[in-house]
């Protein structure tokens, strides 16, 4: 709140209160000067199950904001601090009317104020964007690539909390580069699915957080959404499209007739090819993300090694796991034989089936249905080879292709924007009730 003092949470379960300590440094020790209530108040325990609680009266934060309803006290503690550090940063006011709802308040409502802003669902950024006017005029991006390079993919704990860590710098440099103020923010967009539900949960309750503080609507949006709607960056989308989503969690074609109309017509039956990249990378020895490595070796090598093609079912569908479960095989064997594994071959060798089985599905795609453009979209559309395969196979018609920019292929909040845009103007929002869904079907990215 200012130099040397900071806020307290304080609870027993007779009572809880927030204090203001103000204290002085010596270099060495923390010597407390002076302890000032805020505010107290009383704890009866509701029937809502073990360990949850009910706070009954109305909290009164120095007439700053309001607060009242349910929830778990561990987790009310965590976020009444965060709601006073927003607050307080912001100067802004927080009011909740008391009702009988059981849905959040000061534990889900207000909530978790040092997360992610705007958007971030796996490990690659923390990104906060800002559209005006339809264009983009910030999109400012935190990467932890990095730190989970060490563990050789994505541990879902460790970027949720270095959400939390980084979420105010981004705030403050997108709102700076944008030359804006957050009272001059129309809405507060947000992915609620699909994804890892601990950086979802970080990135939702920063947006209520913000939307209750500036009374400002919230928009949901779909991960995959966006991803699509990144080629807007490039071109206007022109309909019917085939869009082809491959990332490192989801593999689909979806059929697109007119804008928000989404159709899957083929998705994977197991693993993502973005996941089969990174797990294939790993047995190979290397380093994370394993989908640039085997790009950048695949262009040394040729195809030597013999691998399966699976599931030969004539629908659109396509399957991962027995290619990965080949080449890691495969791998062992020769090992064990005291082979040498050619790793550039390898990765050649793989690469070609992996993406060859998603050219194979697009061209019976555009046989069965009436398609005028196709979208590349995901991180895995930044695979060389794809790019190449998708122009070529498409440069003699009159079907256009669109490649999306590689800085907007991997996760960024610039493209949850682009998507933000077209549900604002139909009024899509959602109430502060909202929850995330890391299963989220891109066909229902308006029920929620």
């Amino acid at each position: 709140s200012k130099e040397n003092s900071f806020y307290m949470f304080l609870s027993n379960k007779s009572e809880s209160k927030i204090v203001l300590i103000e204290f002085d440094f010596d270099g060495s020790t923390f010597i407390k000067k002076s302890e000032d209530v805020i505010c107290d108040f009383d704890i009866s325990y509701g029937s809502y199950g073990t360990g949850r609680t009910r706070y009954n009266p109305v909290l009164n934060f120095e007439d700053e904001f309001l607060l009242d309803g349910t929830g778990s006290s561990s987790s009310g503690v965590r976020n009444l601090q965060c709601a006073l550090i927003l607050t307080t940063k912001y100067n802004g006011k927080l009011t909740i009317p008391t009702n009988n709802k059981y849905v959040t308040a000061i534990i889900n409502l207000i909530i978790l104020l040092i997360p992610q802003f705007y958007n971030l669902l796996f490990n690659k950024t923390n990104t906060e964007v800002i559209l005006k006017n339809n264009k983009l005029v910030a999109n400012i991006v935190s990467t932890q690539i990095e730190v989970h390079q060490k563990y050789g993919g994505v541990m879902p704990e460790i970027a949720s909390r270095l959400h939390l860590e980084n979420i105010l710098c981004v705030i403050d440099e997108a709102l700076s580069k944008a030359s804006i103020k957050l009272d001059d923010v129309d809405a507060f967009a947000v992915t609620r699915g699909p994804g890892l539900i601990g950086a979802l949960h970080v990135g939702l309750q920063a947006i209520k957080t913000l939307a209750l503080i500036y009374n400002k609507p919230i928009i949901p949006v779909h991960h995959l959404c966006g991803h699509i709607y990144a080629n807007e960056f490039i071109d206007e989308l022109k309909f019917p499209l085939l869009a082809v989503v491959v990332s490192g969690g989801n593999t689909e074609l979806v059929l697109m007739k007119e804008h928000l109309n989404f159709e899957i017509i083929g998705e994977t039956k197991d693993d993502a090819i973005g996941e089969s990249f990174d797990k294939v990378a790993r047995v190979l020895g290397l380093p994370y993300p394993g989908g640039i490595q085997i790009d950048k070796l695949a262009k040394e090598g040729k195809h030597s090694y013999n691998l399966p093609t699976p599931l030969h079912d004539g629908s659109l569908n396509v399957s991962y796991s027995g290619l990965k479960t080949a080449v890691i095989n495969l791998v062992h064997k020769l090992e064990q034989n005291n082979e040498k594994v050619n790793i550039n071959d390898l990765a050649k060798s793989f690469q070609d089936v992996a993406v060859n089985m998603i050219i194979d599905r697009v061209k019976k795609a555009i046989n069965l249905y009436e398609i005028k453009e196709i979208v590349l979209a995901g991180g895995v559309s930044a695979n060389s080879y794809l790019r190449q395969e998708i122009v070529n196979l498409f440069k003699n018609s009159n079907i256009k292709v669109i490649i999306p920019p590689l800085w907007c292929t991997t996760d960024n909040a610039a493209m949850i924007a682009k998507v933000a845009s077209h549900l604002y103007e139909r009024n899509i929002f959602a109430p502060l009730s909202i929850g995330v869904d890391p299963s989220w079907r891109i066909e229902d990215y308006n029920k929620f």
